[in-house]
């Protein structure tokens, strides 16, 4: 569930125990966060190719850091 005021932070897009539905989310709706969740160790692998397709700098140095 996000925080108060619906904003999504840093530390729950990084958490491993965000719920996965929520990590989707945060993708849609906090662009800027999509680099915590793609180094995020509990990201599904089917948003990981998803985050990986969409040539963004910083999501693929996160992505870079997971191998």
């Amino acid at each position: 569930m996000p925080p108060v005021g619906g904003r999504w932070t840093a530390a729950v897009a990084l958490d491993p125990a965000t719920p996965l539905a929520d990590l989707a989310k945060i993708v849609q709706e906090a662009p800027h966060l999509r680099p915590q969740v793609a180094a995020n160790p509990s990201t599904y692998p089917a948003l990981l190719d998803w985050l990986g397709a969409l040539g963004d700098p910083q999501v693929d140095a996160a992505l870079r850091t997971r191998r």
